[in-house]
């Protein structure tokens, strides 16, 4: 991601906010370097080169690239097993489309002793934190709204994951159910497709897949901000989404099969 991306603005109750209230030098002396140098997608994207150049990664493949849009807003949404998921997401889509793209972390990230350093490095690679089991949901919690507001105006992409966290002892080829109904609420709401994502092997990092599959529209609805009239599409496009996630899941362990 360029260092000269646009930070949006994070909760100012974290430390760091609260650090650079007292002392505005600390951001432009220290932790904006920090960010700069820890650079989050080159990060990753140098550890996906170096792992293959040292055959810890035997293979990376992707398919569908097609399905990936080149303009206009879209949601992302792969199964998710590991941290490095929204890498092994953007990185191909960046390669095809030459697009950076953001996502949703959980607001630990933000809190803590090293959340003065991760919440930073973590925006550099597009991520905003959210709460996750928060009974507030999205229009509840402070600028979550105000961050997909601006990524959707702005015609950018978004990785959300369907699953609500990370389901580390599921097979790839499997879902959490039910799935979270959040992907179908934002597509809906801003009217903007949904590409399903299956991802392989993120775990082991011998051999990984990642296939994209066909481009979901998603149904208009009158009033989308009206949650009455929105649950049932909801609830329709999730369904429709599963099955779709599950194909891509399911040809992705297949291609993983394919080269171990």
């Amino acid at each position: 991601m360029p260092f000269g991306k646009t930070i949006l603005p994070v909760n100012p109750n974290t430390a760091f906010d609260r650090i650079e209230r007292y002392n505005p030098r600390v951001n432009t002396l220290f932790y904006d370097s920090m960010a700069k140098l820890f650079d989050m997608y080159y990060m990753e994207s140098k550890f996906l080169d170096i792992c293959h150049l040292g055959r810890r990664l035997d293979a990376f493949i992707v398919e569908g690239q097609e399905n990936i849009p080149q303009n206009g807003s879209f949601i992302a949404a792969p199964n998710h097993r590991s941290h490095l998921d929204h890498a092994f997401v953007g990185k191909p889509i960046h390669d095809a489309t030459g697009r950076h793209m953001n996502f949703m972390a959980k607001d630990g990230f933000w809190t803590g002793n090293l959340g003065i350093i991760c919440g930073r490095i973590v925006e550099r690679g597009g991520a905003f934190p959210v709460k996750r089991e928060s009974d507030l949901g999205i229009d509840g919690q402070y600028g979550v709204r105000q961050h997909l507001n601006k990524i959707f105006r702005n015609n950018e992409g978004l990785i959300q994951y369907p699953e609500g966290t990370r389901m580390r002892k599921l097979p790839d080829d499997t879902l959490r159910d039910p799935l979270k109904t959040g992907v179908a609420q934002n597509s809906i709401y801003y009217q903007s497709s949904i590409i399903p994502v299956g991802i392989a092997g993120a775990r082991e990092l011998d051999v990984v897949s990642i296939v994209f599959g066909k481009q979901i529209t998603p149904p208009q609805v009158e009033d989308p901000t009206n949650y009455s009239e929105m649950r049932a599409p909801a609830y329709e496009l999730t369904a429709e989404l599963r099955e779709s996630v599950l194909q891509a899941c399911r040809i992705a362990t297949e291609l993983r099969a394919d080269r171990l």
